[in-house]
């Protein structure tokens, strides 16, 4: 969810239209959905993962798009979930894609998914401020990361700070808005 908020005030941020911001707020939701096929063991090791487990790890993105192509009205999502981990200077996976060749929406949920894992603790290190992680969202800039989206998450974040973005009380996770899976459908099939 908090992706999802990142990636949806980054998208407002590049003025986007509504349905692209739509569709980039659905992916974010699902861009990890393919973790569901990588063992838990690889997904939580605290310490560093060998080439061998860090090539498992890699093929999340392609697993979410083949859950999402079998429900009908994902359509739209499906480049975005795909290819999140693709970077700007053509170093990222699956593909290799570099620039314009990545879907802007993958673009947007990069920068957002990137600026979410520095922030949040994860089984081998600390979160990092939301300051220390944009400073690393702007060195990446052209190289990880989209310049205009590098450059959107920046002034998001130093506008309105890492906690404004999200929803991070867990009666927020709980609401009766709360992407539940037929909801995601619909929306989705409404976009299509």
């Amino acid at each position: 969810m908090r992706v999802a908020e990142y990636a949806d005030a980054v998208a407002r941020e590049l003025r986007l239209a509504e349905r692209d911001v739509e569709i980039i707020r659905l992916a974010a939701w699902l861009h990890d959905v393919g973790e569901i096929g990588i063992p838990d063991a690889l997904l939580l090791k605290p310490g560093p993962l060998t080439a061998e487990e860090f090539g498992l790890v890699k093929l999340h993105p392609q697993i979410g798009r083949r859950i999402l192509e079998r429900a009908p009205g994902f359509e739209p999502l499906l480049d975005a979930v795909e290819l999140h981990h693709e970077n700007f200077d053509g170093t990222g996976y699956p593909y290799g894609l570099a620039a314009e060749k990545i879907p802007l929406e993958a673009r947007v949920i990069r920068a957002a998914d990137a600026f979410d894992a520095m922030t949040t603790d994860r089984a081998y290190r600390p979160a990092l401020t939301a300051e220390s992680a944009v400073k690393i969202v702007e060195s990446g800039s052209g190289c990880e990361f989209d310049p205009r989206c590098a450059a959107a998450l920046s002034k998001v974040v130093r506008r309105r700070g890492r906690h404004e973005l999200a929803h991070p009380a867990v009666s927020d996770l709980f609401a009766s808005n709360r992407p539940t899976p037929a909801k995601l459908i619909a929306k989705a099939k409404l976009i299509a």
